[in-house]
C-alpha cells in the first residue's frame, strides 16, 4: 500500500509537471484530444477517489475502493491508447 501511495505521489509531481507545457502543445496541435483530455479526468477521479479512502467517512469506503478500482484500470486502457495507438497520426 505504501508504494502505491509513492507511486500517486509521483503521478500527481507528474500532471503538475506535463499541464504548463504537454498539455498545452497539445490542445494547439489538435491532436489526441480526446484521450489526452480523457486521461485527465481519470487522473483527476482517481485523485478525488484517493482522497476519499484516505479522510473519507467510513460508510463509503467499500464502493470507494471498487469506484476507485475501476477508474485505474481505464485510466490505463486510455494512457496506453493516448501513448502508443495514437503515436503516428498526423
Amino acid at each position: 500500500m505504501a508504494t502505491h501511495g509513492v507511486a500517486a505521489m509521483l503521478a500527481i509531481l507528474a500532471l503538475g509537471s506535463v499541464l504548463p507545457f504537454h498539455l498545452k502543445a497539445g490542445f494547439k496541435s489538435g491532436r489526441k484530444r480526446i484521450s489526452g483530455f480523457g486521461q485527465l479526468s481519470f487522473l483527476g477521479l482517481l485523485i478525488g477517489s484517493g482522497a476519499l479512502l484516505y479522510y473519507g467517512p467510513e460508510v463509503i469506503r467499500d464502493i470507494t475502493v471498487n469506484i476507485h478500482w475501476g477508474i485505474g484500470l481505464l485510466f490505463m486502457v486510455i494512457f496506453v491508447w493516448h501513448a502508443i495507438f495514437y503515436r503516428y497520426q498526423k
